[in-house]
This record gives C-alpha cells, structure tokens and sequence, in this order.
C-alpha cells in the first residue's frame, strides 16, 4: 500500500495468504486457518449444484471454522432483475432464473454474505461496465441472505501477471472490500467473532434505502442492507475494547486497563462517549492499554496527584 505502484489495498498492514480454489473449496477453509487465517474471502458460489443447494455437511463445517473464531465472507452471487428493459440483454444468473435465488456458501449461517452497490449506492445499473454489449441491465443478487453491501460495479482491479483490470462488475468484487473491513476490525478486536463482527458492520453501515430504485428489491425500506462505511466500523470496533472517560474526577488508587486504548478528554470521533476528565490531588491513577491512550485538551491531572501509562498485552479468553 501506498508504494506508487497498481491499487492501494485496504486491510492497511494485514498479511494475506493466497490459496488456489480446489475441488473441495470447504476443505481449503481448514487449510487457510491451520496457516493463520482469521477472515476468509470467498468471491465464488460452491458446492451441490454449483453452489447453488445447500448441504450439512458444509455448514457444519462452517460452524466449526466459525467456532475457532474464523469470520468468513462470501459473494452472494450475480443475478438480475424481473423487469428487464425492452431490447436489453438478461446477464446470466448464478442461481435460479432470476438470479436472486441462495447461493453458496454466502448463505449459509454464520457466513458473511455481501452483494453490491454502484458508485453512487444503487443496486441497479443499465449501461456499459466494460462489457461489449451495453444494453444489459446489471443487478446483483439480492435476498434476505444479504447481510453487507459494497462496490461491485465498474470496479477497478488487479489481475494476473502485473496487469489490471478497469470496468469489472460483480459480487466477487464486492466481497474483498468487506474482507478487508473485517481485517481492520479483527486488528482492532481479535476476539470478535461473525455475529459480533455483522453487527457492527450492520450497525455502522450507511442507509441506501432511498436511492434510485433500491426499496424495490426488498418487502420494505428498513430491509435494505447497509452500504459498508469502513471508517464507522473501525470506530465501532473500539469501542468494544476500549475505556471512555466523560465528565469524571477519578480518585484513590486505582488502575484502568482495555485491550485496545482508554480515552480521557473530549475526542473527535467519540465526542459522546468522552469529555472533561481530570485526576484528583492525592489520587494515584494508571492507565494500561494495548494500543493507545487518548487525553483531550480537557483532560488535567491535579497538583500533588501521581499519574502513568503503562503499554500491556491482553489476549482472548
């Protein structure tokens, strides 16, 4: 990232391992996590019926990988929809004529499940992608399976042998960006597990409900999955290991400790959660965190009190 060269990735400083899709893709699952893998991408549909039926056994070994603590991400597949203009051409579906049939293994429990957006948050896109015939109207899968949306029209992209690809459409693009996302939280909370690390996803993402035609693929407006807002869920995934100080005097002898960082004064992306925080006269105060320790302009430590920040290390119980 950030060398000058191709495209800047955005699991800034998060290692990645690279595994060739095999037959028994739920197999190489296991193989990505005996070699360290925390989150899974999973840009294709696989298993019975090309992916398209379920069976058992993969989920079970889902809900084993999702039980050592592995968050897997998955495209929901490339469908289209039901009303195509006159004269366009019908993309090919992944699953069922429509294309808004499960795919798998996006939808699946305890699976990450991302289908797409355009640059400008709708679902829809009639027009050229790149593709030779601009006449074809582009929706991506979309059913109560979808957890996440992200940019999957007209996507830029690496390709093989130092080349790049411009114009690329698909749920296979869509999914990287939310792995990615997912690595960041994880760097932040390793502990997070996938109903911990949907919900603040969920929880963070920006409301596209009311743009262009995107209400009508779902029963109803509040049923539209959130658009992916990186920089939300990185500050939502703080907030569960880390320690807000607002409007306190502390006092005696005490020692705060958090896995991530304790902020002390008001900050600018907690301006809710922080605020006037100072440390009592006669009080001796610790403050231990893994990563950071914030002290706003309104934070103050009393003549004769005695204040530290130690650095600490703190693991998954």
């Amino acid at each position: 990232t950030n060398n000058n060269k191709g495209i800047s990735g955005m699991g800034y400083n998060c290692r990645l391992i690279l595994i060739g899709r095999g037959w028994n893709v739920y197999d190489q699952m296991f193989e990505a996590y005996n070699n360290g893998a925390s989150v899974i991408s999973c840009s294709f549909l696989a298993g019975r019926s090309g992916g398209c039926l379920s069976d058992p056994s993969d989920q079970a070994k889902i809900d084993m990988l999702n039980d050592l603590g592995v968050v897997i991400v998955a495209s929901a597949g490339n469908g289209t929809r039901h009303d195509i203009p006159s004269g366009a051409v019908e993309p090919r579906a992944s699953c069922g004529n429509l294309g808004n049939d499960y795919g798998y293994p996006a939808s699946y429990d305890n699976v990450i499940c991302v289908s797409s957006t355009t640059s400008e948050d709708k679902l829809e896109l009639y027009g050229c992608c790149g593709d030779a015939n601009c006449s074809v109207w582009y929706v991506h899968t979309q059913n109560n399976k979808v957890d996440i949306l992200a940019p999957g029209f007209c996507v830029s992209a690496c390709g093989n042998n130092n080349s790049y690809y411009t114009n690329r459409g698909g749920t296979s693009f869509s999914t990287p960006f939310v792995a990615s996302a997912i690595g960041l939280i994880k760097s932040i909370n390793p502990c997070l597990k996938t109903p911990q690390v949907e919900t603040i996803l969920k929880n963070s993402g920006d409301d596209v409900s009311a743009i262009g035609n995107n209400a009508s693929y779902y029963p109803s407006p509040s049923l539209v999955p959130k658009r992916l807002n990186v920089y939300k869920a990185v500050l939502e995934a703080i907030k569960t290991v880390s320690l807000f100080f607002k409007n306190q005097t502390l006092t005696g002898t005490n020692i705060y400790q958090a896995s991530y960082g304790i902020y002390a004064g008001t900050h600018p992306d907690f301006q809710t959660l922080t605020g006037s925080t100072s440390i009592a006269a006669n009080s001796n105060i610790t403050f231990k965190a893994t990563e950071e320790v914030y002290l706003g302009g309104d934070f103050e430590v009393q003549s004769g009190a005695e204040f530290e920040i130690i650095p600490t290390q703190v693991s998954c119980q």
